[in-house]
Order: C-alpha cells, then structure tokens, then sequence
C-alpha cells in the first residue's frame, strides 16, 4: 500500500505516547505500507527550518493545546530549532476551552521571543488577535492553515501569520516534467479544481508502475509476485515525482518528504513554498 495523504505518526512510528512498539507496528518483520506525505509530527521540523532559514528566528514560545498530539509537534519543532542555532524560551500547554491567552503572551513578552508556535485548531488563532508583540511572528501547522476560522480569530492581526501543510506543490524547478504533466491534466479537466494530494496521488502510481516494471524486467517479462514487487518498492531509490524525488527508509516513511508553507495574506492564506520536513 502506498499513500499520498496518510500523515498520523502512529502508523509508522513506535512512539510510546501511541501505546505501540516497533515490533507491534510490523509482526512480520517486513514492511507493506508506505507513504510519500510525512508523519504530522514532522510538521514542527518543517516550520523550524523555515523559521530560522527565511524568517531569521531563533528565539520562540510555543502553545500548545492538543496534549500529548501536540507535545510531538513541538518536540519535532525543538529539535530542529536546537540544530538552526535556536532554542525554545516558553513551552505552555493550555485547555482547548481556553479563551483568553495573555498570561501566555506576557510570558512571551517577557522571554523576548521572536515568535510564537502554536499547535492547535482554529481557536487557538485567537492568541494572534490578543498579541500586541510587534515584530513577533505566529505559526502554526495545518490544523488552522488553510481555515478561514483560523483567520477570523486573528481578527486584525491575521496578516503575516503563517502554516505547514502535508499537501504540496509540484516541483517544477527540480522536474522538467512537472510544468508539462500539469498543464496535460489541466487541459483535460479544465473545469475541475485540483485536489489536495491529486498529484501526491499521481507520484504513488508511478512509484508502484516503476517497482513493477523493474521486476517484470529483472524476470525477462515473466509476471511479478507480490513479494517481488513488495521489495522493489521498498528499494525505491531518488525516484523523481511531481512532488518530490522520493526513497524510503524501513518504516515506509519518505525520506525527504516536501511540506508547503502558507501565509496570511489579505485575510486569506496564500501558498508561499516547498520546504524539506525530513530527517
């Protein structure tokens, strides 16, 4: 199995907060389930890199109110922050009923933060519209990117915020290929908007094509057997998808999976770029 949208962490990853170990996750020993989207923890690693390669952030507070869901975000943001240069200076957990966040914020304040990480659905938005922090980014992940709730909450202050999102752009400045395939598929569907993960989905097929064809090969055209094709796509190695140039590690995990990055722009999010969310 290959997907293009599966993001929860437990499914590939023996982290004890999901009650599993590596030997539950596969009895067999072997692995039958892959995916080109990264884990959603890995979100945090993606927004970290971002924070301090473009934004120039080193100095963050991160919010949290999805409990131990959440704790895996920021622990995923930490570390890549830690290897940026940065480092957290505030960490709160908070009530998903919470309103009023400004003992948050003048903790914030305090810490001379530079910005603030926030995990959590559109309410937690509403922290953006009680900061008064010049100079102070918000981020988040895609549990309020792409919401015009998210927007909403952050009343006044909702410019210039920005999100990860598991569901990226094609590539067409590393595949030549992209700009030609998307225009073929526009052509054919002019009057159908493109779904997230279309061409995620578009990128698994072929991964599986490409497997099968290598083993069909390597049997001088006799027909391939489960196992076969199972171990070719395990040994997928730099194949060059629309979203990505995609190998796998032993957890089925995408290597370099691509994350996007959105921004807060005339109260609307507005895709901004690729970025790496890999190890």
């Amino acid at each position: 199995m290959i997907s293009p949208t599966t993001t929860d962490a437990c499914l590939t990853l023996a982290i004890p907060s999901c009650g599993s170990k590596a030997s539950a996750l596969r009895p067999s020993a072997s692995n039958n389930f892959f995916r080109v989207a990264p884990p959603e923890p890995w979100q945090g690693r993606a927004m970290a890199r971002f924070a301090a390669q473009t934004l120039g952030v080193k100095s963050v507070a991160a919010l949290n109110e999805r409990g131990i869901d959440g704790d895996r975000y920021i622990d995923s943001f930490a570390e890549e922050l830690a290897r940026q240069g940065g480092g957290l200076v505030v960490r709160e957990n908070v009530d998903k009923a919470t309103t009023n966040f400004t003992p948050f914020l003048a903790k914030v304040k305090a810490s001379g933060a530079t910005a603030v990480f926030a995990v959590g659905g559109p309410r937690v938005c509403a922290a953006r519209a009680q900061m008064n922090l010049p100079g102070v980014w918000f981020l988040g992940t895609d549990n309020f990117t792409g919401t015009q709730e998210c927007v909403s909450n952050a009343l006044v202050n909702a410019a210039d915020m920005y999100g990860t999102y598991s569901e990226t752009e094609p590539d067409y400045v590393s595949n030549p290929e992209a700009r030609k395939v998307v225009a073929a598929y526009l052509k054919a569907f002019p009057n159908v908007p493109v779904a997230d993960y279309a061409f995620a989905a578009y990128d698994c097929a072929r991964i599986l094509i490409a497997a099968i064809e290598r083993v069909v090969k390597a049997n001088h055209g006799a027909f391939p057997t489960r196992a076969q094709v199972l171990a070719a796509v395990a040994s997928t190695a730099q194949f060059p998808g629309l979203t990505g140039t995609y190998s796998f590690d032993p957890n089925g995990d995408a290597s370099s999976p691509m994350m996007s990055i959105y921004r807060v722009e005339n109260g609307r999010w507005v895709y901004q770029q690729r970025i790496e969310a890999g190890p």
